[in-house]
């Protein structure tokens, strides 16, 4: 509907973090609008209990609650939400991703970390529940299975995702199995890089 008012016939779509899921479902629904997919530490369906075990220790909590006790879930995500209000953006992100240097070194540049605070205003806002599309969206990508729509659609169209060395969700092990489990998918690997890339 956004590409039709906007009269976008087709275009390269850019997703980061949970959203790769999007982009394989808007393929399944409209092929011929998605020409490519850029990744930005984009999840690529997960297979295997490890990638959940190898995870630094906040995403295996909550990412893991997604994946094997969904029904806690919004529980979970109402509480990080309301841990993140209480100590502060900068502080909260810094303790989400304390096994990433260059995830914390990024908050504490503020012309790095000011597109992080003011895009976190509307979600951690008072009386705005972004809680419960949160706890939703990661439960489509964690509890889902959507193999079949992603592979359908790196089988069909470039499909690229670049993803650090230090990505505390996509740990370099991980990073292998999707090599070997997406092998049309093309994969960039920073060094020295975490998941703000």
């Amino acid at each position: 509907a956004l590409m039709d008012h906007l009269d976008v016939g087709s275009a390269p779509l850019l997703v980061a973090d949970e959203d790769m899921v999007y982009a394989a479902r808007l393929f399944r629904l409209a092929p011929d609008r998605v020409r490519s997919v850029v990744g930005i530490a984009a999840f690529l369906p997960m297979t295997r209990t490890a990638q959940y075990e190898r995870m630094g220790h906040w995403h295996r909590f909550v990412l893991g609650t997604a994946r094997y006790t969904p029904r806690l879930l919004p529980f979970v995500v109402q509480l990080t939400f309301a841990m993140a209000r209480h100590m502060g953006k900068a502080e909260f992100i810094r303790r989400v991703f304390s096994g990433s240097e260059a995830d914390i070194a990024m908050t504490r540049n503020w012309r790095a970390f000011e597109a992080v605070d003011s895009g976190s205003d509307i979600v951690l806002n008072e009386g705005f529940d972004a809680a419960k599309a949160y706890a939703q969206e990661i439960s489509i990508v964690h509890s889902s299975d959507w193999r079949s729509e992603f592979k359908a659609m790196a089988d069909a169209i470039p499909v690229l995702n670049i993803v650090g060395t230090e990505d505390q969700g996509i740990l370099p092990e991980t990073y292998q199995e999707f090599l070997q489990d997406y092998p049309k998918v093309d994969m960039i690997l920073v060094e020295g890089a975490g998941s703000f890339l």
